[in-house]
């Protein structure tokens, strides 16, 4: 398990969590004009599926119904010999491996994902409890758009109680703190003197590159 967790050293990790029609692929793409990252796009929520079979297996293994598991006769038969930190560990291995795919040039890895409704994410606080355990050192950023605007935007207008649910998730991003670790990006922010995205890349602590973010916002992102 260490010799895993030493692999997954090797990169930093940047994670974009918000909701969809937010500008979340235009950051995406702003992070992505820094020569060594990576940021992948959304993977239908994979890495909350991963923490909830972390979750099941724990929640599985306190049971007072697992005991006498080292017997053939018992329901839960051979459960001692589970090691739910190497499970965990092999997981996320897999996620970095196979899902995020690092270039041998990249040192800074990540993904931004929209999917945090409470049907789509019920545990939100253990969740980012996971992910910051997980990826020891990484950095969440939260991003925040008018919610008025993204309401009135693509599949949103078509859908019953869009404000209500975007505010749900408003909501929940604006109970994590900002900090070290932690910063809240807001797309109408966004100007021509690039203050608010020149702040983004001093939390990142990566040099602003004038030129590079504005041929970014040059260029439409999304649909």
């Amino acid at each position: 398990m260490l010799q895993l967790f030493k692999r997954r050293k090797r990169y930093n990790y940047v994670f974009i969590f918000t909701y969809g029609r937010s500008g979340s692929t235009l950051l995406m793409g702003l992070l992505n004009s820094l020569p060594h990252y990576c940021i992948r796009g959304e993977n239908d929520n994979l890495l909350y599926r991963l923490f909830w079979a972390c979750q099941a297996l724990n929640n599985h293994r306190a049971s007072p119904n697992a005991k006498n598991v080292a017997k053939p006769t018992s329901p839960w038969f051979g459960f001692n010999n589970v090691n739910p930190g190497r499970f965990a560990e092999r997981l996320i291995e897999a996620f970095v491996d196979d899902v995020l795919v690092p270039g041998r040039e990249h040192t800074t890895i990540g993904f931004k994902e929209i999917r945090f409704s409470q049907n789509e994410v019920p545990d939100f606080e253990g969740y980012m409890a996971f992910v910051q355990r997980s990826f020891p050192g990484c950095k969440i950023i939260f991003n925040h758009r008018n919610l008025i605007n993204v309401a009135a935007s693509k599949w949103w207008a078509a859908m019953p109680a869009a404000p209500e649910k975007l505010q749900f998730m408003e909501d929940r991003f604006n109970s994590v703190q900002s900090g070290p670790n932690v910063f809240h990006f807001y797309y109408d922010r966004i100007d021509d003197g690039l203050d608010h995205i020149r702040e983004l890349f001093s939390f990142l602590g990566e040099r602003f590159d004038e030129q590079a973010v504005r041929q970014v916002l040059a260029v439409p992102h999304s649909y």
